[in-house]
């Protein structure tokens, strides 16, 4: 994962979403986005994303969003961004993994309120 060459990733992400504007597409490039840590661009990405176009999917925007939030120290956010998550997730696993992300956060340093 650290040997991961995220520009690249988002030099090709990027030429696909210029080819084929759909609401996956831009999420994917919204998580490299949060890898290279730009905020900005991150935050402009996920405010184009209607998560109901994502149908079953809707809980990979929340998930994203909640790591948006966290690199911005908006853990009252990211919190419900992940309970969000959460309820709409229909595979184990992945409601396991999601419920592990959120337990650690909420347990985690600089979270104060809930």
């Amino acid at each position: 994962f650290e040997e991961t060459n995220w520009k690249q990733i988002h030099h090709w992400y990027s030429c696909i979403l210029a080819l084929d504007p759909n609401p996956f597409i831009k999420l994917n490039l919204a998580v490299v986005t949060i890898q290279l840590q730009r905020t900005e661009e991150t935050a402009a990405l996920l405010g184009s994303i209607d998560p109901d176009k994502l149908e079953k999917r809707a809980y990979l925007f929340y998930g994203t969003q909640a790591e948006y939030l966290l690199l911005k120290n908006k853990y009252t956010e990211a919190i419900e961004s992940l309970e969000i998550a959460i309820k709409l997730v229909e595979n184990s696993a992945e409601k396991v993994y999601l419920q592990e992300r959120l337990r650690k956060i909420s347990n985690g340093p600089g979270f104060e309120s809930v």
